[in-house]
């Protein structure tokens, strides 16, 4: 039995107190009020549901469809509404929409001002919630902090994002619980339900695409359209297909050499994956890399690349030009949080037979400023273990002479978008780059600059110092045959 409420736009206060003060029951589908004090004429216009009643067979219908936390329908009820819903369009057009409302940094609240203000602050959301709705809307708690809306009648984006806007308002403003003044806000996604699509489960899942697209862009609100919903199916796909490749071997590398500029001999290789997709051809690491990541796979894929990189290496380190030789390899973000990290990386090196002072390994600014001080330590093995440390794309993060010196760091590598700056000949590009190739030589640091494509890029570079470069200028990357076949191009 659900009771819906008038919309009259109560404020938040007062809604508060309603769920401070009332609880409600029902029998033979009559609301009748429990409370302290005198039921305020606003509380017929507030959400309410049975949660005690002498009928036992009432009772067993409201554990059953019903959240016993904010008392708002559950999941399955809001999935059945929508069947029935469907059934109906069916017989008569109805313009219908599903809304997704995600309460933002929920697990915060209730880590640092408990579970019982926690519960106490989606009780109060949700009357918010439902009060910026009209009587022929369906409001539901679907997950822990998960509500979802089915709005009959709206009929066009505009009226939809009014909705979501008043629902943003009414929720914006503070909760008061026990002297904790908490300001809640709210991400939501939306999609309009086409009675052709007659799943409930793929309005719910649409919403839930538009409010992942929202959380990803770092706006309130988005609504689902073809677009937005093919590129999350092939997302999708390609996840499913992702966590295949490594078992059927699908990944390879290609190697792009590092140059020195002075002498414009090849003196390392960086590791590039790629993906042979069998039906995309050869797919770059960005797209897939960060859905690995995403997806927990990057852990294993990690160390597969490592071990793998170091395995097609290998041979090469006895040719008569590879002496000097060495091998960069990307390591993700994610695989630093592996508390195994440094001994899954010692004990690869140690099963291949690789020369650990052969090895560099490339990390990005974001690694290190995560969590600063157990990256100094992990850090500091892998250069005691004799590995080098790049540091990648700098510039592009949170560059700081602070960590510069308080980690182990053997190399920067200027990132590409400095390089595509020279050629526009702005003067504070070009003194910017020569600061960040004097920084490094201060601080005893080689200096690589990635991107070089132009001879007149590479002639500005080689004047400011810079050590090495890599890019298209001297070859794109490659399996490694390509490169130790001509024995000119090393020292």
């Amino acid at each position: 039995m659900q009771v819906q409420i008038k919309n009259n736009q109560k404020s938040p206060k007062l809604l508060d107190k309603i769920v401070d003060e009332i609880d409600l029951y029902f029998t033979d589908q009559t609301i009748k009020p429990l409370g302290k004090t005198q039921c305020p004429p606003a509380l017929y216009q507030a959400s309410a549901y049975v949660r005690h009643s002498g009928n036992q067979g009432a009772r067993i219908q409201y554990l059953r469809y019903f959240d016993q936390l904010t008392n708002l329908p559950n999941r399955k009820y809001f999935m059945e509404e929508i069947r029935k819903i469907t059934g109906l369009a069916k017989l008569e057009p109805l313009l219908l929409a599903v809304i997704l409302i995600d309460v933002d940094r929920f697990k915060f609240i209730n880590d640092s001002m408990g579970i019982a203000t926690g519960d106490h602050c989606l009780k109060i959301i949700g009357a918010r919630i439902l009060s910026s709705l009209s009587k022929n809307d369906f409001i539901a708690r679907i997950d822990s902090d998960q509500f979802a809306v089915l709005l009959k009648g709206v009929s066009n984006t505009r009226d939809l994002e009014g909705i979501c806007e008043r629902i943003h308002e009414q929720i914006k403003e503070v909760i008061i619980v026990k002297n904790h003044r908490i300001f809640a806000t709210v991400t939501i996604g939306a999609v309009f339900a086409l009675p052709a699509c007659n799943q409930a489960e793929e309005w719910i899942r649409d919403a839930g695409v538009a409010l992942g697209r929202a959380r990803q862009e770092g706006v309130p609100m988005l609504v689902c359209d073809d677009a937005m919903r093919e590129y999350t199916l092939q997302r999708i796909r390609m996840e499913t297909e992702l966590n295949d490749a490594l078992p059927k071997e699908q990944f390879t590398f290609f190697y792009q050499p590092i140059v020195c500029l002075t002498t414009k001999k090849i003196r390392g290789f960086e590791a590039l994956i790629r993906w042979k997709h069998p039906d995309k051809g050869i797919v770059g690491p960005n797209k897939f890399i960060p859905l690995a990541e995403k997806s927990g796979l990057i852990r294993q894929l990690g160390y597969w690349c490592l071990e793998q990189a170091c395995r097609d290496f290998l041979p090469f380190l006895s040719h008569p030009q590879g002496s000097h030789i060495t091998l960069n390899v990307n390591v993700s973000s994610i695989q630093l949080d592996d508390p195994d990290f440094v001994t899954r990386v010692s004990s690869i090196i140690d099963k291949v037979t690789f020369p650990a002072n052969r090895l560099k390994l490339e990390l990005t600014e974001s690694v290190l400023l995560r969590d600063p001080e157990s990256a100094r330590i992990i850090l500091d093995q892998l250069t005691q273990m004799g590995i080098s440390i790049c540091l990648d794309d700098f510039g592009t993060g949170y560059s700081s002479l602070s960590y510069l010196t308080h980690f182990d760091i053997d190399v920067i590598k200027i990132d590409r978008s400095f390089v595509v700056a020279l050629s526009y000949n702005q003067e504070s590009n070009t003194r910017l780059i020569r600061s960040i190739i004097n920084l490094g030589k201060t601080l005893g640091m080689s200096v690589v600059v990635e991107g070089l494509e132009t001879e007149e890029q590479y002639q500005k570079l080689k004047e400011f110092g810079c050590d090495f470069g890599q890019g298209f200028l001297f070859a794109k990357p490659a399996v490694l045959d390509t490169f130790f076949s001509k024995e000119h191009l090393f020292y």
